[in-house]
């Protein structure tokens, strides 16, 4: 499977996904004891799991895990930032190119595993759509 894998990009980098009942948080991540972990809401379907573990790996990449996270410049970022995680540039050209450019953002979420509004923010990141 050539989609990115956000479960095993944390299982190779020893990063522990826990589920817990937030109320306020989607999710959270840093390193408590030496351990990395992330924690996610558990009641999330699995799309909205993806995308939220994918935004917290994010913060791990990009070295703020332990921060916390008011800045919006870093939370949009993370979620720029998990969006092009698991819809690399060059996968949604080859998906949209298999189509023959004529698709919608349902059928490519759905190939992505992603929700149809991550995936029409990501076409409009990848071609400066406003």
């Amino acid at each position: 499977d050539p989609m990115p894998c956000p479960y095993q990009y944390a299982l190779a980098n020893d990063i522990q996904i826990k589920k817990y009942d937030f109320e306020e948080f989607s999710g959270i991540c840093g390193r408590f004891g030496g351990k990395s972990l992330i924690g996610i809401k558990s009641w999330y379907d699995e799309i909205t799991e993806r995308e939220v573990l994918s935004h917290e790996l994010w913060h791990f990449i990009d070295g703020t895990e332990d921060s916390v996270h008011f800045s919006k410049f870093d939370e949009q970022r993370a979620d720029r930032c998990g969006r092009e995680f698991l819809i690399p540039y060059d996968e949604l050209i080859r998906a949209m190119e298999d189509e023959e450019w004529v698709c919608d953002a349902n059928t490519l979420a759905c190939k992505f595993w992603v929700s149809t509004d991550t995936m029409m923010k990501r076409i409009r990141e990848v071609f400066n759509l406003s």
